[in-house]
């Protein structure tokens, strides 16, 4: 009986104290080497999807976005190139490292879409 109520004192204990802290960290979408502009989709920091058309003049031209966020969030970022020419690089930075990245290959149809969740680590 000792041994039951012990298990039901105890076992409570175990899950809270499992718990993780969700430590807040920098995001960064980068995305680069596009000609002629692009359209970007990427969950903000907010939670919610926007999309939105940026213009570049040339290869040499960056867009950002930074926000903070949580460890274990949700991040997504779609590129879709206007350019058949152009093979944009798209990133997401989590603390200022290259967390995931993605290059558009030949086919000019598909966007290209990198995503993840936020790691805990410290």
């Amino acid at each position: 009986m000792k041994n039951i109520m012990f298990f039901i004192v105890l076992f409570p204990l175990f899950f809270i104290s499992c718990e993780n802290e969700r430590d807040t960290v920098k995001i960064k979408y980068l995305v680069t080497n596009s000609n002629n502009g692009f359209t970007v989709s990427y969950k903000g920091e907010n939670g919610t999807i926007v999309k939105k058309n940026i213009e570049t003049e040339s290869k040499e031209d960056k867009w950002t976005v930074d926000f903070p966020a949580k460890q274990g969030d949700i991040v997504y970022l779609s590129v879709l190139d206007t350019e058949a020419n152009s093979f944009v690089k798209a990133m997401i930075i989590i603390d200022g490292k290259v967390y995931k990245q993605s290059t558009r290959t030949n086919d000019t149809t598909m966007p290209i879409v990198v995503s993840g969740t936020i790691p805990f680590y410290k």
